[in-house]
């Protein structure tokens, strides 16, 4: 007669099989357990855990939550409890669940750092401080505390506090703690901090040719050519890639080598995608050998490889003479720069009798710049983040009349998706000088000195020329009062990127 196997043995057997990870079979088996003994808390524990595991957080919760009551006083389970409640979304459970873990084993460095997560989740940053640097004094190599403590200072509006935090070497080196780490600085917009962060993480690990990449990309966007090309020969003597090529030859030629950056460019295999072909794009601009006829019929080949129309086709809103003019600017870059200089006092003077301005972000907005733009339209719509198929039908939802395009070519367009229509009339005009060569750009806002009568320039788009200029100056609030000190002609110089300074420029 085959004897049954005790409860301890039934135990064991479900433990291995959660051991080999052999997640389903082992709730199951505890599962059994739990209905054999109610009140054995091991195994209520275990099955809550797995049940976790495969995704049925309530019926985790249920089982913890029948642990806790059978053991009161086990910090471990209160601290699951903290766990699954916050992956649960419900924070303030989550938040108790952790400080009764805290109240039952207060030397314990992971009851801390569970406070300190579950203060950060409902926004308690400041609070959230304090229980996670204790959590460090307890165990310094507790990645975790250092990555919330770090999250913590960037929600506070706190880059530096932030960068001092991530140069722990706890966290240099555990490259997951620090790639999680990387993209909270890009996501808080702290792009200068992030180029110091890795510039410090590549003193600890120079064969990192991700980190090499992700620095020069950061260098480059700073407009900090010198830097950039160093990094990017970096990243590519570790790993020859296509971005690194890309960066090393747009910052050779931001360093001025027009010439050296433009051969990079050209060698670089295979085709590229949309992004890459509007970079060169940008770029061909700098070269004094380029005349109109060739820049015109680069656009129209970028047009037809990358600018189709798709599905599903643009149907026009209904209007009536009721309605408001819906007029949509749309800008990857709405806050300092030329965006904030030559939109803001023409945003200001405009009629909103009949007229509904919408400014669209299509990155988000970071400065005050930007915040004072926003506080000048009729409505802000929020579009970052938006992959093309979402940023289509978010566009199309505005049920805009007129959509200005403020980028053209320029870096962080989203010209595939306008070129697919958003608005009855489509215009160009700011920050692009060329034609956008799309099919649904209606006109491009110029004017007799940019683009006179008898200019060789062409455009598919109708030319619209203003009368008294295309862009009007705005200087920033806290620019001093014009003056002209001493006699003589006033003498005006234009700060622009070298690469734009060739020798005919100069000799013009």
């Amino acid at each position: 007669m085959t004897v049954p196997p005790t409860f301890a043995q039934r135990f064991d057997a479900a433990m291995q099989l959660a051991t080999a990870r052999r997640t389903h079979e082992a709730a199951q088996a505890f599962g059994a357990l739990a209905r054999a003994q109610p009140a054995h808390v091991p195994t209520r524990r275990m099955l809550g855990a797995l049940l976790h595991e495969l995704g049925r957080g309530a019926d985790a919760l249920a089982e913890l939550d029948a642990a806790a009551r059978l053991a009161p006083g086990d910090a471990g389970i209160q601290a699951a409890r903290s766990d699954l409640l916050l992956g649960l979304g419900q924070v303030e459970a989550a938040e108790q669940a952790a400080l009764g873990a805290l109240r039952l084993d207060p030397a314990s460095a992971a009851a801390q750092l569970r406070f300190g997560l579950a203060l950060a989740a409902g926004a308690r940053w400041q609070d959230a401080i304090a229980p996670l640097r204790d959590a460090l004094a307890r165990q310094p190599g507790l990645a975790g505390a250092r990555v919330a403590l770090v999250q913590c200072r960037l929600m506070l509006g706190e880059p530096g506090q932030a960068l001092v935090e991530a140069c722990d070497p706890g966290l240099l080196d555990v490259r997951d703690a620090f790639q999680r780490v990387i993209a909270d600085f890009a996501a808080a917009g702290a792009l200068s901090h992030r180029a110091d962060l890795l510039e410090r993480y590549l003193q600890r690990h120079p064969r990192d040719a991700d980190a090499a990449l992700a620095l020069a990309a950061d260098l480059h966007a700073l407009g900090r050519p010198s830097a950039a090309l160093r990094w990017s020969e970096h990243a590519l003597r570790l790993r020859p890639e296509r971005l690194a090529t890309e960066i090393r030859a747009a910052s050779l030629i931001d360093r001025g080598d027009v010439e050296a950056g433009l051969a990079a460019y050209r060698e670089l295999p295979g085709d590229r995608d949309a992004q890459a072909a509007a970079r060169h794009l940008v770029l061909m601009h700098y070269d004094p050998a380029q005349d109109n006829a060739r820049l015109f019929a680069a656009h129209r080949d970028f047009a037809q490889r990358y600018l189709r129309a798709g599905e599903p086709p643009f149907a026009p809103s209904a209007s009536g003479p009721d309605r408001p003019l819906r007029i949509g600017w749309v800008s990857p870059r709405i806050g300092a720069g030329p965006v904030a200089t030559f939109l803001h006092g023409l945003l200001a003077q405009f009629e909103r009798d009949g007229f509904h301005h919408l400014l669209v972000a299509l990155q988000p907005v970071r400065d005050a710049a930007g915040a004072r733009l926003v506080a000048l339209a009729d409505e802000f719509v929020d579009a970052s983040g938006l992959d093309d198929a979402r940023l289509l039908q978010r566009l199309r939802d505005l049920r805009l009349d007129v959509l200005v395009d403020l980028a053209g070519h320029s870096t962080a367009n989203r010209l595939p998706v306008l070129a697919r229509r958003v608005a009855p009339l489509q215009l160009c005009w700011l920050d692009w000088f060329d034609t956008t060569a799309a099919p649904a750009m209606d006109a491009w806002i110029s004017d007799g000195w940019l683009t006179p009568a008898d200019s060789t320039q062409r455009h598919t788009e109708q030319v619209v020329r203003l009368a008294a200029g295309r862009l009007c100056y705005t200087p920033p609030d806290d620019s001093p009062a014009p003056m002209h000190d001493g006699g003589g002609t006033p003498v005006f110089a234009s700060f622009n990127r070298l690469a734009k300074l060739n020798d005919g420029v100069v000799d013009t």
